[in-house]
């Protein structure tokens, strides 16, 4: 059993005596919603003087696998950067649609200063209390699905949804397909059923890379709010 952000997981079905790995849309479990380190909020940590964010922003300063140098402004919190456990900070992964995303972060890039602050040691828990301070990224107001329904006559629809968890179970091969739909799910609700082929998100087409897949329906379900 593993889990990809606490948004998607992935298991083992028993089905016609083969193995089929499935993936699931379920609710972020916030213990683990972002990042390694807790540079995303996974681990509390004092909350320090609101002075350290300064302006509303914390300006993380980069160092380039080239040796240069490259400032980011983040505004909003999750970061969405995953990083090694020490110092020096290096970027291992960045979230699909995240503020790192967004601010073209890229694998391997090292962090050399926080707020101008380049003192060796520190650079970690500094910028967990300055990202602490940051308001949460804002949601989206729905996220639109593009499904195929296959038969007589196959049709094409989309569906919008404005809340997760979602409830879907979708096969672990692209294109995903419906593998299974949580009774009582919000996509219960809209209707969705099991056997259907999901075209498009947000007008953009499934990568065909399984794992960029997967980041993209994990990014689009933790980008909605929770179902009230």
């Amino acid at each position: 059993l593993w889990a990809f952000g606490g948004v998607m997981m992935c298991c083992c079905e028993a089905g016609s005596g083969d193995a089929v790995e499935s993936i699931y849309a379920l609710k972020p479990d916030p213990l683990r919603e972002e990042g390694i380190l807790g540079l995303d909020q996974t681990q509390e940590s004092p909350r320090p003087p609101h002075s350290l964010a300064k302006g509303g922003k914390v300006i993380v300063t980069f160092e380039r696998p080239d040796g240069s140098e490259k400032d980011v402004i983040f505004q909003y919190r999750p970061l969405g950067m995953d990083c090694s456990g020490q110092e020096p900070i290096v970027v291992q992964r960045v979230r699909l649609m995240s503020p790192a995303d967004r601010a073209e972060v890229k694998v391997n890039w090292v962090v050399r200063a926080v707020d101008g602050i380049r003192t060796p040691g520190s650079l970690l828990s500094l910028m967990q209390a300055k990202s602490s301070l940051l308001p949460q990224e804002p949601k989206q107001q729905k996220v639109v699905l593009k499904f195929l329904v296959s038969g007589e006559e196959s049709q094409e629809f989309d569906l919008d949804f404005q809340y997760q968890p979602w409830g879907i179970m979708f096969t672990k091969s692209v294109p995903f397909r419906v593998k299974h739909v949580r009774p009582g799910s919000y996509s219960e609700r809209l209707g969705v059923m099991k056997g259907w082929t999901l075209l498009k998100v947000d007008a953009e087409d499934i990568p065909e890379r399984l794992a960029e897949a997967m980041d993209l329906i994990q990014a689009k379900v933790a980008s909605l709010e929770e179902l009230p």
